[in-house]
């Protein structure tokens, strides 16, 4: 059967990679696979979300329970 247009060459027939070259590397830390790690400010922003979801996440569970023991202890302003 006869090769078609559209099919690619075999890896021995396309020949050798094209030259890289010394290409710049911006020297930034990264994971060992290359991966580049966050910025401090997105580390803080992250950290100022997470705080915020927590406090929303407990505040409903604990919301209850403090309304009622503030409730409770609450002296009004005429008895002082």
């Amino acid at each position: 059967m006869g090769r078609r247009i559209l099919d690619r060459p075999s890896p021995a027939e396309a020949g050798p990679a094209p030259y890289q070259g010394f290409g710049y590397r911006p020297a930034v830390p990264s994971t060992p696979n290359g991966v580049p790690l966050s910025g401090w400010w997105k580390r803080v922003a992250a950290r100022l979300l997470d705080g915020l979801i927590l406090m929303i996440g407990s505040l409903s569970l604990t919301g209850y329970f403090l309304l009622k023991w503030f409730s409770h202890k609450s002296v009004p302003i005429g008895q002082i």
